[in-house]
């Protein structure tokens, strides 16, 4: 059971849901940096990405402002198919990703590092939850039919707190 439950200002924490790559090829790189409190997105591939200089300029870019601007330390965050297809891993943001925002281009390494994934928000890895132990129909449904890399799950906020 999450702290959060017993937490009294709960209210003010909010779920997310979270998508950051569907390339089978890049999740290893992914997953390892979440263990190591790197939450990592892409189209961060050049400088000129970093979301701190020019994040409202390039329009493919910009939807990683609503990211920045909106996750509260404390919040909780679904990250969707990570480690691997069907699983998603509970996060928490150690630090508002406004502040705790850092941009690094991923420096190849025998090309285990993908180029594109130079934003990186601070979290704590929770757990990691099967999508089948998920038994909120409505919530399901949102986190498997909604295309969009980032949305509120506030609406499900007690499943989330309890998986």
């Amino acid at each position: 059971m999450d702290n959060h439950l017993l937490n009294p200002n709960a209210q003010h924490i909010n779920c997310w849901a979270f998508r950051t790559t569907k390339d089978k090829d890049h999740l290893d790189f992914v997953t390892k940096e979440l263990s190591l409190g790197r939450l990592r997105q892409g189209w961060g591939y050049k400088a000129c990405f970093d979301l701190r200089v020019n994040g409202d300029v390039y329009h493919h870019v910009a939807s990683n402002m609503a990211i920045m601007k909106k996750v509260k330390k404390g919040d909780i965050l679904l990250i969707l198919n990570l480690p691997k297809y069907g699983l998603c891993t509970k996060v928490e943001a150690t630090e508002d990703f406004f502040t705790g925002y850092i941009f690094d281009i991923p420096k190849s390494n025998a090309g285990d590092a993908p180029q594109d994934f130079g934003h990186i928000f601070p979290v704590r890895v929770l757990k990691t939850i099967n999508k089948s132990d998920i038994t909120d129909a409505n919530l399901l449904r949102s986190i498997n039919n909604c295309h969009q890399r980032f949305w509120s799950l506030n609406p499900y906020r007690n499943t989330i707190f309890s998986l």
